[in-house]
């Protein structure tokens, strides 16, 4: 069956930007849209539609964690046995703080698109 070329085109705008808007999102879901929408050259609104209604892809907010490795789960459970015994009445108390390597973000402007 031959398809008529017109078809070809309509169906390629449809579902060609968002199999490249899904690869994209792969490789950085933290990219807004607006700016996505810049480099494929379309309407801000029209990419939110395609995120959402054919890729079912959804923008979430970043949730804060600790951020707790195997060694520092192992700390604080020697740490809470020793308050539960009663020995924190003899050592002083400090403040610590672990202090990691990354980047600041503000929750309420970081989207991650999943």
């Amino acid at each position: 069956m031959i398809v008529p070329e017109a078809v070809v085109l309509s169906l390629s705008r449809l579902y060609g930007p968002s199999k490249r808007l899904e690869k994209g999102i792969r490789r950085n879901s933290e990219r807004s849209m607006r700016k996505m929408s810049l480099d494929f050259g379309m309407c801000p609104k029209s990419m939110i539609t395609i995120v959402r209604k054919k890729l079912k892809m959804v923008p979430y907010s970043m949730q804060k964690a600790a951020f707790l490795t195997e060694k520092n789960t192992v700390l604080r459970m020697q740490k809470g046995r020793k308050l539960q015994i009663g020995t924190h009445r003899s050592t002083p108390f400090t403040d610590e703080k672990l202090f990691t390597v990354e980047v600041n973000k503000n929750g309420q402007n970081n989207k991650i698109i999943a």
